[in-house]
């Protein structure tokens, strides 16, 4: 929470902390978009008397492809983390997820894919919320310290002038 502290107080860093929330948030969108085609996949080749087959060679390699996707956009995600001076030890829990659902193999047990796909979703939600709180943990400090309005200096004369006259009042 420190690094993400620091990282806010950097020249944009607000703003590369909110893309990283966006970027990890569409990450998570990506995941559980293909998370819940798993599981349409799952209960169409299911048979009453067991569990879900794997899938064709074809939606294997398609499901490889898109968690390969996810797993560049998470390891970029990580390494602009690194750059703003973000310790991203969180993701790396989710990183080594989508290293193995980046393999065909890894598709040959649905309800392993289901189970490793939510597993990787969840460590991402958390992630995302520990960044969001820092950050939103940052921003209410430099509210708390910002150094009080300065009070124009064509308007001093006028504000001295209105406070002794509700001071006179009150005697």
């Amino acid at each position: 929470l420190d690094e993400v502290e620091e990282a806010l107080r950097s020249e944009g860093g607000q703003r590369r902390i909110e893309d990283s929330l966006d970027d990890t948030q569409r990450l998570v969108q990506g995941l559980e978009s293909q998370r819940d085609r798993m599981q349409q996949l799952a209960e169409s080749s299911s048979s009453p008397s067991g569990p879900p087959a794997g899938l064709s060679a074809e939606d294997a390699r398609q499901a490889s492809r898109e968690a390969g996707e996810r797993l560049r956009d998470a390891e970029s995600l990580r390494d602009e983390l690194r750059r703003q001076g973000v310790d991203p030890g969180d993701l790396a829990g989710a990183i080594e997820g989508l290293q193995a659902l980046d393999s065909e193999r890894a598709y040959d047990d649905l309800e392993e894919v289901l189970r490793l796909q939510e597993a990787v979703i969840q460590g991402l939600k958390e992630f995302e919320f520990s960044l969001r709180r820092a950050a939103l943990a940052d921003a209410e400090e430099r509210v708390f310290l910002s150094p009080p309005d300065e009070v124009p200096p064509g308007y001093r004369d006028q504000v001295e002038e209105y406070y002794r006259s509700l001071s006179d009042g009150s005697r």
